[in-house]
């Protein structure tokens, strides 16, 4: 565990070394404006990103993932936004959701911001049934995009076994 740990650190480390060391000015590349965000702002996305899923409108949740966004789950990584709508589109269609977000960190550093979150998602079935209740560990890196605004660009959920 703590191999994977230092793993991670490594690899968010890297992308904001790279995000810090970018030319400095008031642009981005393409030409819109660079991101002076706050962690504030970061979490203002994740309380509409949950926001959207726990009202179930699946498009909003889809908008907060880039084009090209890598998702990295227990099961396998989904690679792009086309992908992420093929994964959850089904489970929107056949459950009502709830989910609570809890940053533990976020940092922002130009136009790259991560954030290491504790979540509690509970499904509903829409046919009935027993909930399905999950503690996830999450880390989300957003990138703020031509657009100006901020989507996920890579994220990793890993599911807590459950206390006994």
């Amino acid at each position: 565990m703590q191999s994977l740990r230092r793993k991670v650190a490594v690899a968010l480390g890297s992308v904001l070394l790279v995000a810090a060391c970018s030319p400095a000015g008031d642009q981005g590349e393409s030409g819109t404006e660079r991101s002076t965000a706050t962690p504030a702002d970061i979490e203002a996305v994740l309380r509409r990103y949950a926001e959207a899923l726990n009202t179930g409108d699946s498009q909003a949740w889809f908008n907060y993932f880039a084009d090209d966004v890598l998702f990295t789950r227990s099961s396998g990584t989904i690679e792009g936004r086309a992908g992420i709508e093929a994964w959850a589109q089904p489970i929107f269609d056949s459950y009502d959701m709830h989910e609570t977000i809890t940053p533990r960190e976020i940092v922002v550093s130009g136009d790259w911001a991560f954030a290491n979150l504790d979540i509690v998602f509970e499904g509903v079935p829409k046919s009935g049934g027993d909930s399905l209740l999950q503690d996830i560990r999450a880390i989300f890196i957003f990138e703020w995009q031509p657009d100006n605004s901020w989507k996920i660009a890579h994220g990793m959920l890993s599911s807590v076994p459950a206390q006994e």
